[in-house]
């Protein structure tokens, strides 16, 4: 559904308003192509979750540049699952909490793509393919404008379809042929080098509502086939990691040094004065008599015995040898 907010001449500012960044646009030479789109948060933060490589996987070109995914819901418009703003195209609003989140992003992306890419030759195909030559594109009960979308969303997942009428929202329900046909549109107007004319008279807002959920996305999955149809897959909307805040260091309490006590002064004890001790007297000799020696006794000398007389014996004589005779 499209709604035409009034007097919303705040919204020519809206991404000054809302703190949003001011994203270049693709040169003219390179308007999409594949793995083309950088998804960011608000303020130009890094976008965590899935939705870059849900980008990243789509099987027709995405625009070029930077897209802003902003997770807190459309400005508002509180129970739309997702919008775009006609004058800031290049920001998508999802709300939280998505039974398809997937589905939601990439009909989103595909109103960036009609806005940035698309021109009005274009959209006339578009028309043709779906057998609505004098439909207009942004008015209306079904505006051709959100068909475009639901068929970008669809083509970026699945290369066949039997039938997306369980699947997609706006009524959108085309035939194979027309899925082909399309996808291929959406894959020519990416090589044009020409920048479109920006779109006569949008809406100031695109606000949608939550599509049912889909089938799991794969190669051999072809939605409406009664073999190759597992049917609806319901996915969490992946949410943002919560950067941390740094914190400024805590401040060491500097600690409040102990007063040092004064020393009490103590008074200087008077010196009690030492008393002189008395002398005491020393205590006279008593005089000792003088020992009188006692006599010795004088030894009586022992008498030495006289030895006898021993005779001393008469020498014998010794005989004188006899001389002989003499020689002459």
């Amino acid at each position: 559904m499209l709604r035409r907010v009034a007097a919303v001449v705040l919204l020519a500012g809206l991404s000054v308003g809302l703190g949003l960044p001011l994203l270049r646009a693709a040169r003219a030479s390179n308007l999409a192509g594949p793995h083309a789109v950088k998804l960011v948060a608000a303020g130009g933060k890094r976008l965590t979750g899935d939705w870059q490589g849900w980008a990243n996987a789509s099987l027709v070109p995405t625009v070029t540049g930077q897209v802003v995914v902003d997770l807190t819901g459309c400005p508002e418009l509180p129970n739309a699952a997702g919008c775009v703003y006609t004058k800031n195209p290049r920001v998508i609003y999802l709300k939280r909490g998505l039974s398809h989140p997937r589905g939601v992003m990439l009909h989103e992306l595909g109103h960036v793509y009609d806005l940035t890419v698309m021109s009005n030759s274009d959209r006339g195909q578009f028309r043709r393919i779906m057998r609505r030559p004098h439909a207009q594109w942004w008015k209306g009960k079904l505006p051709l404008a959100e068909w475009f979308a639901e068929a970008y969303s669809w083509c970026a997942r699945y290369s066949k379809i039997v039938s997306v009428d369980a699947y997609a929202i706006y009524s959108y329900d085309p035939s194979p042929a027309q899925h082909k046909s399309t996808c291929s549109l959406i894959k020519r107007a990416a090589r044009d080098k020409t920048p479109p004319k920006p779109p006569s008279a949008p809406p100031v807002v695109t606000g949608d509502p939550a599509p049912p959920a889909a089938p799991p996305v794969g190669p051999v999955v072809v939605p409406g086939d009664p073999v190759r149809d597992p049917g609806a897959t319901v996915l969490e909307s992946p949410l943002p990691t919560p950067t941390a805040t740094p914190r400024p260091p805590a401040k060491t309490p500097t600690r409040t040094p102990t007063p040092t006590r004064t020393p009490t002064h103590t008074p200087t004890p008077t010196a009690t004065p030492t008393e002189t001790p008395a002398p005491t007297a020393t205590a006279e000799p008593t005089a000792e008599p003088t020992p009188v020696p006692t006599p010795s006794a004088e030894p009586e000398p022992t008498p030495t015995a006289t030895p006898d007389e021993t005779a001393t014996p008469d020498p014998t004589e010794t005989p004188t040898p006899a001389h002989r005779g003499r020689l002459a």
